[in-house]
This record gives C-alpha cells, sequence and structure tokens, in this order.
C-alpha cells in the first residue's frame, strides 16, 4: 500500500480559502495532517491536508508517477527559470525508500547535481521527519511535481488521479481551484 500525501491540496485550499473567503471542498481522508506552508512555524488554523492509501497495484497512478518522473527534466528547467507569473514550485517524493513507502511534498526547492533540496511541506507519518524540516531528494525518488502559472496549477500528476477518485461534486469543486 502506497501513502499518497495531498498536502499540496491543503496549502492551495487554505490560501484560496484565505484569500477568497470561500469554501474549500469537504475532505473525506483516511488519516489527516496539518497543512503547513510556513516551514519551521506552528501549522496556521485552515483545512487539513489528505493523507490517501493508494493500493500498490493500481495502475492509474503508476502511469501518473511515470509521466511526473518523464517531465521532470522540464520542471526543473522552470524552477531554473521561472517566468514572471510562475512561482509556488513543489515535488512529490518518497520520504524514506528504506522504510515505508510514505510520498509527500516539499518546497522551498533548490537543484542540486543529484536531486533537489527542499523543505519538508506537512508533518509526515514517519516518526523520521518532521514538517518544515529540510530534506536532501535523490531525483530518482522524485514521482511527481507542481507550479502555478498565471494562476493555473500546472503538473500535480498523482493529485489529478486522486481527484478523479472524489464525488464527483467534490472532484469538480477542486477543478475549478486549481483551473483546471
Amino acid at each position: 500500500m502506497k501513502i499518497l500525501n495531498i498536502a499540496a491540496v491543503g496549502l492551495v485550499v487554505g490560501l484560496l480559502q484565505a484569500c477568497s473567503g470561500t469554501e474549500a471542498p469537504e475532505a473525506q481522508p483516511q488519516e489527516q495532517e496539518v497543512a503547513n506552508d510556513n516551514p519551521g512555524q506552528e501549522a496556521p488554523d485552515r483545512p487539513r491536508a489528505q493523507v490517501i492509501q493508494v493500493p500498490d497495484d493500481d495502475q492509474t497512478m503508476e502511469e501518473a508517477m511515470k509521466l511526473g518522473q518523464k517531465t521532470l527534466p522540464a520542471f526543473a528547467e522552470r524552477l531554473a527559470n521561472p517566468a514572471s507569473d510562475e512561482d509556488s514550485f513543489s515535488i512529490k517524493f518518497n520520504l524514506d525508500p528504506s522504510g515505508d513507502t510514505e510520498f509527500i511534498w516539499a518546497s522551498n526547492l533548490k537543484k542540486t547535481a543529484t536531486g533537489f533540496t527542499g523543505v519538508l511541506d506537512n508533518e509526515p507519518l514517519s516518526p523520521k521527519f518532521e514538517a518544515g524540516q529540510s530534506v536532501e531528494i535523490p531525483e530518482g525518488d522524485v514521482i511527481d511535481w507542481a507550479y502555478t502559472k498565471g494562476g493555473v496549477m500546472q503538473g500535480h500528476f498523482t493529485t489529478r488521479v486522486l481527484i478523479n477518485d472524489m464525488p464527483n461534486e467534490e472532484g469538480d469543486q477542486y477543478r475549478q481551484m486549481f483551473g483546471w
């Protein structure tokens, strides 16, 4: 079983609510974690990020992960040379490849010779890590990426799969918030 953290969804929903006063879709996660886009600080009081368990043999999710990996070089180029309307760069990666599979989002990214450095966006399930912690992320552990271009979320391939599995009204609300 893979554990997929969709913290970036929680972060975006919280930011959109704060800016617009709109209601976020009601989430039905199996477990919840606090989304935190202020690494190193206590998370603000707002919607919690979802953690969803996905079967290892989910072919649609496997395809989304492969697409994230395949297009990672283009993402790295955007990160290195963002256009004026591009921001909020983040990647989803396997937090602890030697342990249980937990995919989580990191931001405040810098490209390195072997991958990226970043900061964990929220509290992981693994007790070895914590929200706001700086981590080194080998390129081979990255399964997804995201950034905003002109207010529209780019990438988020695994999130798109998860949203497609939500009830129609809830999924439509997320699609609208992401500009999809």
